[in-house]
């Protein structure tokens, strides 16, 4: 198992590298990142080009396997690059285990995702 902490990323980690198309479900090569400082992670997704849909799935690891959680599908659904970049805040616990991948990206273009730890709150 491949342990990221974010705690050692002063600024933000590329969980998922510029892509054009769907990713498959995170299997026991993917990268498992640890939030160490407390509750809340901030996504920082880019888009490049003329993306019109994405969807991005955040992903629990129990230490054997990987269970599918919610998706911006599920929650507020992302804008696209016509608007520009996005920020979300997701709520996955302290010491939580996760990862997130991108499930669905339409349009030309690609998008990445950076995340970061920390209470982001106002």
């Amino acid at each position: 198992m491949n342990l990221i902490d974010l705690r050692r990323f002063a600024n933000s980690y590329e969980v998922i590298p510029p892509t054009s198309s769907a990713q498959p479900a995170p299997d026991a090569t993917t990268p498992v990142i640890r939030n160490t400082k407390n509750d809340t992670v901030r996504t920082y997704i880019k888009y490049e080009g003329t993306v019109t849909e994405c969807e991005i799935r955040l992903y629990y690891f129990d230490g054997r396997d990987w269970f599918k959680a919610l998706s911006t599908a599920e929650t507020a659904p992302l804008i696209g690059s016509g608007f520009g970049n996005e920020v979300r805040d997701w709520e996955v616990g302290e010491q939580a285990k996760f990862t997130f991948r991108i499930e669905k990206v339409s349009g030309g273009g690609s998008v990445s995702v950076r995340v970061t730890e920390g209470n982001h709150r106002g």
